[in-house]
């Protein structure tokens, strides 16, 4: 009986210690939960921001055509453009 009693007694702590794991285990995976909602918010902020400043720098490097043919009239528009194309240069 007392073998009983001592085994029930053993078990019931084990059963209290492996409670309290899984209580600390929960706890633990919401927070991680929290912080990876964050983290991805911050990271879709950071992608938007990355592309509005791509966005920028594609339209501050973009040029018309017009300003660039009034110096040199006696260029094709064909052969203007694969000239500035090579250099990088995107038209409207």
């Amino acid at each position: 009986m007392i073998t009983l009693e001592s085994d029930y007694d053993k078990l019931s702590m084990e059963n209290k210690n492996l409670n309290l794991r899984i209580d600390n285990l929960t706890h633990t995976t919401k927070v991680n939960s929290e912080i990876m909602k964050k983290t991805i918010e911050e990271l879709n902020t950071h992608q938007l921001k990355v592309l509005n400043l791509s966005l920028s720098l594609q339209k501050y490097n973009t040029i018309p055509i017009s300003a660039v043919k009034n110096p040199t009239k006696n260029l094709s528009d064909e052969k203007l453009k694969k000239s500035l194309d090579k250099v990088g240069f995107v038209f409207y």
